[in-house]
């Protein structure tokens, strides 16, 4: 009874064990339910929680905006990407597994560089990494960004990559000034459309329809005043994603920066640094900063935009350059022979008032 007993044990138990083990794979790759309560390992050994549905993901949570105009080489945009779960949580676990990112479309025949140390590759912290100082060598329509990553099996790339144009200095810095009017009127159709006036409900145009969330971009920084130069020097100045009541929404987004000036501006990232037409509110933060300069004296405005929640506008001040050298006064005129005359002399230190011209006809008195 024993040896049987035995035997039994030993057939049985490798049965239920592959049983366990095929019915939990099937599950996984089904996409309904994962391994409940199991855990998905990487190349590195790291551990992930298994999502409660589907596999893990790249994604992209900043990017340059859909349908954006970047200046070629010059332009430069940041990139963030995450792995996520298909609930969107990003899957905090990973600190060890790198991500390489690349063009997943590339009609210019450009080459993509970034100026992190890590240059394309870089390791993921808490799930997510970024990448900073990016831009593409050559003008294209249609540019496309994808990513890869070490993790094993392999992670699907990300599927929400924006098309997006590289184009010449001009034709960006065009782009930049049509999206600064944009958004400056769709703000101002928003805010007319919610008291009922024209454009609004009541009448006209339909208004634009309110946000879900109500998200909003705005400078929390005051407006900067100084001296007019194209180099960035002017903050840092502040840009925050808020919900409709003030609170700090913390999702993660790509901002792009605009001026209403009509001379050379730029925005940097940094004091004095490199170019840039976009910052990037990182997953987990609600603000970005930047640097602002600009060479034509006045008062721009300048806009920050983003998909899908409302635009922010703020008035700058930029004064005449104080190191400039100053006008050269224009010589003061001297008489013509017979027809005026010059008391204190001509081109000395006396005042103009004190020369005045002989009425014509009048002999002069000299």
């Amino acid at each position: 009874m024993r040896q049987r007993k035995k035997r039994v044990l030993r057939i049985a138990v490798p049965i239920v064990v592959l049983g366990l083990v095929a019915g939990s794979v099937f599950a996984f790759f089904a996409g309904g339910s994962s391994l409940s309560g199991g855990e998905w390992t990487t190349a590195s050994g790291v551990s992930l929680q298994v999502p409660t549905a589907g596999a893990p993901r790249l994604v992209f949570t900043a990017q340059p905006a859909a349908g954006s105009a970047i200046e070629a080489t010059g332009g430069v945009f940041s990139v963030s990407v995450a792995i996520q779960d298909s609930h969107g949580t990003t899957l905090t676990s990973d600190s060890a597994d790198t991500v390489t990112l690349a063009l997943g479309r590339d009609p210019g025949h450009g080459v993509l560089r970034c100026t992190d140390p890590g240059g394309l590759t870089a390791t993921m912290s808490a799930g997510q990494v970024t990448f900073g100082g990016c831009s593409i060598s050559r003008r294209g329509q249609g540019y496309q960004l994808t990513a890869s990553s070490s993790v094993k099996p392999a992670l699907a790339p990300p599927a929400d990559g924006h098309s997006f144009d590289v184009v010449t200095a001009a034709a960006a810095r065009a782009a930049a000034r049509t999206t600064a009017l944009k958004a400056r009127k769709t703000g101002r159709n928003r805010a007319t459309g919610a008291h009922g006036s024209p454009g609004g409900a009541a009448g006209g145009d339909p208004a634009p329809e309110p946000m879900a969330a109500g998200a909003e971009l705005a400078f929390t920084s005051p407006a900067v005043t100084g001296a007019a130069t194209s180099s960035p020097s002017l903050g840092p100045i502040t840009v925050q994603l808020t919900a409709a009541d003030g609170t700090p929404v913390t999702s993660g987004m790509t901002v792009q920066l605009s001026s209403s000036s009509a001379g050379t501006d730029e925005f940097s990232a940094t004091a004095g640094g490199p170019p840039v037409t976009s910052v990037v509110i990182p997953a987990g933060a609600s603000a970005a900063t930047f640097w602002y300069g600009d060479d034509q004296p006045g008062q721009p405005v300048i806009t920050a935009a983003a998909d899908g929640v409302a635009p922010a506008s703020q008035t700058e001040t930029i004064t005449a350059d104080a190191t400039a050298p100053p006008a050269t006064p224009s010589p003061r005129p001297r008489p013509v022979r017979g027809r005026g005359s010059c008391p204190s002399g001509c081109g000395g230190p006396a005042s103009p008032a004190t020369w005045s011209p002989t009425p014509p006809g009048r002999p002069s008195s000299s």
